[in-house]
């Protein structure tokens, strides 16, 4: 069979990467969310507008770490202070691995009192609650980060905010969700295996160097743009040994 036939099959069976940006495997759908569910200005969040909370940060296009200069653009969502209940509910295909340390990063301003909840879930049913997120000063950017504590025994796929402060300065708006990569699980398992050797075979180019698709990103363990040696060496590390 043909190289480019092998790839297409990788292509096919492999998890949509086009939120695995500088790193980091961003959110790929909004799944569901409260009606209230707005950006700064109060314009409510529509299912043509649902990318405000996909993919890379983008609000603060002058990256001085504040929202609200000329330059930058309103490309959050989250509630207002009069607002109850509120609630998103966001996707990865390419699931978030358990592993230790930090597995999943937010990033977000809000107000003084605001409060909310963060659960995760590996199959949109049963959630776990990984953290809270607490109060800030409006306009100011911060990231937080939370690590999933082995709750988890394979990948999480879902995540859901639920607001729990209401009333004065309890408003928050959310930029960016992001998780951690697993290098070499291309079918998105969370189990580097034999599977995943076949794939990263067929992605593998000696001539040039050079990827053949977005497919293939998850076996740039070195982040150098190509596949080479150095990634085959991490990837046989991660094809014998546990995950952390």
């Amino acid at each position: 069979m043909k190289k480019t036939l092998i790839i297409v099959a990788v292509a096919l069976a492999t998890p949509a990467m086009a939120e695995l940006l500088d790193g980091a495997n961003w959110a790929d759908e909004v799944l569901d969310y409260s009606a209230a569910i707005q950006n700064y200005d109060g314009f409510l969040m529509n299912e043509n507008t649902e990318w405000w909370l996909l993919g890379e940060p983008d609000c603060d296009v002058d990256g001085n770490g504040y929202a609200w200069n000329p330059l930058d653009q309103d490309t959050v969502a989250g509630w207002r202070t009069t607002d109850v209940g509120e609630y998103v509910v966001l996707y990865w295909e390419a699931g978030l691995p358990d592993r230790s340390g930090d597995d999943l990063s937010v990033v977000l301003y809000g107000g003084p009192f605001a409060e909310a909840e963060l659960s995760a879930s590996v199959d949109g049913v049963v959630y776990g609650v990984i953290g809270a997120i607490g109060g800030g000063t409006p306009g100011y950017l911060r990231e937080e980060t939370f690590d999933f504590a082995g709750l988890f025994d394979t990948c999480v796929h879902y995540v859901r905010l639920l607001r729990v402060a209401s009333g004065p300065q309890t408003g928050m708006f959310f930029d960016a969700f992001g998780g951690n990569v697993y290098w070499g699980d291309f079918d998105g398992d969370c189990d580097v295996d034999l599977r995943d050797f076949a794939m990263m075979q067929a992605c593998f180019r000696d001539d040039d160097g050079e990827m053949p698709g977005t497919a293939c990103e998850l076996g740039d363990f070195d982040g150098d743009g190509d596949l080479d040696i150095a990634d085959w060496l991490l990837f046989a590390d991660e094809i014998t040994g546990p995950a952390e």
